[in-house]
């Protein structure tokens, strides 16, 4: 089980901004929509089962698992900012099916521009 006190990180939340009168791009613009308190657990870097292009060496992903009180509104597509570094969520599932910690799967990826 979890304790409110391991809630020692602050983390950004990001979603991906609507560009309204732009051509869509391939690098989209991210907005923070809100501030919160997480535990964040790095389980370890594996290779992806990818191969770098330019010199054929595998492309290893840093995983995070960040943990906070349940809310319904982090969703898959968003991201997360920690110590300038930035998640992809990959999935959002309440701890044990319960409604008062919430489990983000995470994948960092380089370069998101950011609106605040």
């Amino acid at each position: 089980m979890m304790n409110a006190g391991k809630l020692k990180h602050r983390v950004l939340v990001l979603s991906p901004a609507a560009q309204i009168g732009h051509v869509a791009s391939l690098r989209p613009t991210w907005t923070t929509v809100m501030t919160i308190w997480a535990a964040v657990e790095f389980p370890s870097s594996k290779t992806s089962g990818g191969v770098n292009v330019a010199d054929g060496t595998p492309v290893s992903e840093t995983t995070a698992i960040f943990t906070v009180r349940y809310r319904t509104d982090i969703l898959p597509g968003m991201a997360l900012r920690h110590l300038s570094r930035d998640f992809v969520v990959v999935t959002a599932d309440p701890v044990d099916g319960g409604r008062q910690w919430l489990s983000i799967k995470t994948r960092e990826v380089k370069d998101i521009a950011c609106q605040t």
